[in-house]
Parts: structure tokens; sequence; C-alpha cells
């Protein structure tokens, strides 16, 4: 397999960086997220400012869960002064998915600061506002969001998500019933 023939080529050459990305990729290809991590933090040893493959590292840990890991990684990145607009939204959805919503803030709003208009990064601030139990800062934004691009799904699922955390379960619905039409 693909597998066996990498790591053959892994122990009998010198430059083993090109080989374990190609490893990456084909765990990647069969879904494999352990494996993969372990090639991609091979590759880190290596080159530790390969920030392309530490950036994929972090979205490894978070799809398995490891958002401490994930943060992590982000904080390296930022160190390393690596910092693409991908990586920002990622950053702030961990922080938020970790309770830490005014550091998530503070980085969406460097994005906003950038491109104002934004319609993910105003849903991405919204989101993080309803977490923090603002919802009229949330709803101010998701009007925002509705006049720059009315379909946009996620705003209607994040309205759906502050609605019915606030009990208001028709409009939750609606919104919920809005966002699957956009995206089924």
């Amino acid at each position: 397999t693909a597998v066996e023939i990498l790591r053959k080529g892994i122990e009998n050459v010198d430059s083993k960086e090109t080989l374990y990305k190609a490893l990456v990729d084909v765990y990647f290809d069969i879904n494999d997220l352990s494996n993969a991590t372990s090639a991609i933090e091979e590759v880190l040893l290596l080159n530790p400012r390969d920030n392309q493959n530490r950036l994929m590292l972090a979205e490894i840990f978070v799809r398995r869960g490891y958002l401490e890991k994930a943060e992590g990684q982000y904080e390296t990145l930022y160190r390393n002064g690596f910092i693409p607009d991908r990586m920002i939204l990622a950053y702030a959805s961990v922080l938020r998915d970790r309770g830490k919503f005014d550091k998530a803030l503070r980085e969406l709003e460097l994005m906003r600061e950038k491109s104002p208009d934004n319609v993910e990064v105003l849903v991405r601030i919204a989101s993080v506002l309803v977490e923090k139990g603002e919802n009229d800062r949330a709803q101010e934004l998701f009007d925002r969001c509705t006049e720059l691009n009315p379909s946009f799904e996620p705003t209607f699922y994040y309205m759906g998500r502050m609605n019915e955390r606030a009990k208001k379960l028709k409009i939750a619905s609606d919104n919920y019933r809005r966002a699957l039409l956009l995206d089924p």
C-alpha cells in the first residue's frame, strides 16, 4: 500500500520531510487522523517553522476534539507571524468553544477592522455574542448580515440557536428552516 511504500522510503532516505508530507496526504485520504497527526508532528520535528503543516495539525486537533492542543498550535502560529484569515477564524472558533469569549471577540474584531462587511466574520462575532448572552448586540449583527447577504446559511443557523435559547421557539424554528433551505 501507499503507506507501506512511504514508510520504507522514510527509513531509507536522508530527506524525510517530503515523504512525511506525502504520508500525511495518504492518511487524510483514508481518514486516519490519528496517524496523520503523528506524521505531521514528524514533519514539524524536522521543520518547526512549517506553518502550513502546523495549521493543518491545529485543524486536525479541532476535528478530533482536542481544542486545547489546537489552541496551542494557533498560538505558535501567531508567534511565528503566520496569521492568515482562515487561521484567525478557526482560532476564534476554538476560543469560543472553550468559553474564551472575550479573546475570541478580540480576534474577530481585528478581522472586522480589515473587512467591515465580511458576512462570515460578522456571523462569527454574533455567534460569540450569543454564547455570551448578548442577544441584542448579536441580533444587530445578524440583521446586518441578512442585509449584506440574505442567503448566507450560518446567519440563520446562529439566529436559530439564539432564539431557541431565548425560548422563542417559533422564530427559532423559522430560522432553522431557512438555514436548511439555503444549505440542505
